[in-house]
């Protein structure tokens, strides 16, 4: 388990303060998407897919699953919904807000509900991968 959520990429320009209130919005962002899960998808007593690896698994969190890494990195995703990369390219400038249908998948439900998500914007660059697999004795 760890302890708190290191700023993307491990960058060095953030400050205690700043690397606390980071790791606390990354906590909040996380718990509300479980409690979601529960309360809209109506998941009680089923499995939530969505794991906070800050506490300790509980009725509320997904459980840890070991699974094969589907790659869907930009403009993967874009392209799957405009079809062509250069109408899929475009699409990645363009600010969506995170309670509005996603731009690659229009049929998917928004990220998010809520007058705050109403207030926040995203351009849909899914480029950002990454993961971490340890086998001795070697490490990626």
């Amino acid at each position: 388990m760890i302890t708190d959520f290191k700023p993307p990429a491990y960058l060095q320009d953030f400050n205690e303060n700043q690397k606390k209130e980071w790791s606390k919005a990354i906590d909040g962002w996380t718990n509300e998407a479980i409690n979601i899960e529960f309360k809209e998808n109506n998941l009680f007593h089923q499995i939530c897919q969505y794991y906070n690896p800050l506490h300790p698994p509980n009725e509320l969190s997904g459980k840890v699953l070991d699974q094969k890494l589907v790659w869907n990195a930009f403009p993967r995703t874009l392209r799957i919904g405009k079809g062509e990369l250069w109408e899929a390219y475009p699409s990645s400038e363009k600010l969506v807000k995170l309670s509005s249908c996603r731009p690659s998948l229009s049929t998917a439900q928004p990220f998010y509900k809520g007058p705050i998500w109403d207030t926040l914007s995203y351009r849909p660059l899914d480029e950002y991968c990454e993961w971490r697999e340890t086998k001795p004795p070697y490490k990626i």
